[in-house]
C-alpha cells in the first residue's frame, strides 16, 4: 500500500480559491445580521447589499453553513 493521495475526480477542476474578504463580510451578516429580513431570499438581499455577483452570493451562503457548522 502507498502514501499517496487519489487523484481528483474531476481533474480539470482547479482547486477552489480560498473566499474573498467580501464575501466573508456578507456570509458573517447573513448570519448574524440584525437587519436582514430572514423571510426574503438570500441571494438577492446578498447581492444588494454587497454588490456581489450571484455566484459570489452563493459562496457566502456556503461560507455561512461552514462558519455554522464550525461553531456546533
Amino acid at each position: 500500500m502507498t502514501d499517496r493521495a487519489a487523484p481528483p475526480i474531476f481533474p480539470s477542476d482547479p482547486e477552489p480559491a480560498p473566499p474573498s474578504p467580501e464575501v466573508i463580510e456578507a456570509a458573517r451578516w447573513w448570519l448574524w445580521g440584525e437587519d436582514r429580513d430572514a423571510g426574503s431570499p438570500a441571494i438577492p438581499q446578498l447581492k444588494r447589499r454587497f454588490g456581489l455577483s450571484a455566484r459570489d452570493a452563493c459562496l457566502a451562503i456556503r461560507e455561512a453553513s461552514l462558519i455554522k457548522a464550525r461553531s456546533l
